[in-house]
């Protein structure tokens, strides 16, 4: 998924990568130095030591609200889940950055549908 917005009507505005998810952040780090963009921000349940470019990361971990933990074992919640917020310094990072905003969410199987849902349902709410 890809979602570009603009906020800016100059000739040259800067434009900035957001990398959602564990396969959109390795993108970044790996090929970070031959996608075009100004600034780059990874948004995931784990950081990526190894990149190519400066990057400002948040620790976000959908996961984390579908399981509950007892001793050692995980257990996914049964009940009705709502759809929680993003934190709020992500937010304030994103309506921070001046220019063209390029969202790429690579959330896939190692987090299921639900956190894809987060994820969607969130960036939707940040508008």
């Amino acid at each position: 998924m890809t979602i570009s917005a603009s906020s800016v009507n100059s000739k040259n505005p800067k434009r900035h990568f957001i990398a959602i998810g564990f396969d959109a952040c390795v993108l970044v780090s790996y090929w970070g130095k031959k996608l075009n963009y100004d600034t780059f921000t990874q948004i995931n349940d784990r950081e990526i030591s190894e990149r190519e470019v400066p990057v400002t990361f948040f620790k976000f971990d959908p996961t984390d609200y579908i399981y509950t933990n007892y001793e050692l074992m995980r257990f996914l919640i049964k009940e009705d889940l709502s759809i929680p917020h993003l934190p709020n310094e992500v937010i304030n990072h994103l309506r921070g950055l001046d220019g063209e905003l390029v969202i790429y969410a690579g959330v896939g199987d190692s987090e299921g549908p639900y956190s894809g849902r987060i994820y969607r349902t969130s960036f939707i709410q940040l508008g």
